[in-house]
């Protein structure tokens, strides 16, 4: 298991590093021939791209605050821990309803409706993983989530204000003011590079830890089509960010390669290298 996740960070490095150094070459020919503002197509990637990272957010969240307070710890480490995964649910369930409310203004109250819905339905799902003999596998499943959601939406926040790279929209000669990703720029923090929503976009392959709790996406033909879905998916998403100006190709590209390879080395971590050593000495 740990021997496949190799060969999958492997591939995807490499596939990422070539097609960095030619987006890194092509990124302006590409966004002047695709720029094409305010499409239904990018309107609804723009609305649904976000969707992924409020959803794993809020189930990892509470997920990981119920296993926290039941864990045996000092009472200001606990209080502590449970702080900040509180901060970190905050953030998942605000920032994916004001996503939404940025793209659709009429579906911001609906959206806290519905997080606030799946918050209370996630109590559900984690108090019934909590007990019996599957608690280690979902504890470290929870982990997995957790840490590849914050990568995803505060670690690219972060990366933004360092590289203040500035959108295509807002750029009056494109040929005269573009410059590549590897420029610092205006250090703002509504930059381009990496994209956020791609890095959103990308956390549906996160349902591959499923196979470590249930019997779906155990058969070839299931991860296939799952697979397929979720590149599809993501790769609606680049087209859509890239059509509406709002990032590059390095920029989406970047976005989606974090989460996966974040994704890709919690999961050889928290669950492969568990799940091996459970097989080799199952006493």
């Amino acid at each position: 298991m740990i021997k496949k996740t190799k060969t999958v960070l492997l591939t995807l490095t490499g596939a990422y590093l070539l097609l960095m150094v030619v987006f890194t070459l092509f990124d302006l020919p590409i966004s002047l021939r695709l720029y094409h503002p305010g499409t239904a197509y990018a309107k609804f990637f723009e609305l649904f791209g976000t969707v992924p990272m409020p959803i794993m957010g809020i189930f990892a969240s509470i997920s990981f605050l119920m296993l926290t307070w039941k864990r045996e710890m000092k009472l200001w480490k606990k209080l502590l821990l449970c702080f900040v995964i509180l901060l970190n649910f905050m953030y998942f369930f605000f920032i994916g309803s004001f996503s939404i409310r940025d793209a659709v203004p009429g579906l911001f109250y609906p959206s806290l409706i519905i997080y606030a819905g799946w918050g209370v339905f996630s109590i559900c799902i984690a108090k019934k993983n909590m007990v019996g003999p599957e608690k280690e596998i979902f504890c470290r499943l929870v982990m997995v989530l957790f840490i590849v959601c914050a990568v995803g939406v505060i670690g690219e926040d972060i990366i933004k204000t360092t590289f203040g790279r500035i959108r295509f929209y807002r750029l009056t000669d494109p040929v005269q003011e573009f410059r590549p990703w590897y420029v610092i720029q205006s250090h703002e923090f509504n930059s381009s590079f990496p994209s956020g929503h791609a890095a959103k976009a990308a956390m549906p392959f996160a349902v591959f830890v499923l196979p470590y709790m249930t019997d779906k996406l155990k058969t070839a033909v299931s991860r296939r089509s799952t697979l397929i879905l979720c590149t599809i998916f993501m790769l609606g998403t680049w087209l859509a960010r890239i059509m509406d100006g709002m990032h590059y190709a390095t920029d989406v590209l970047t976005g989606s390669f974090i989460v996966l390879i974040t994704f890709l080395l919690c999961k050889a971590k928290y669950l492969d290298s568990y799940k091996e050593d459970v097989i080799q000495n199952p006493g």
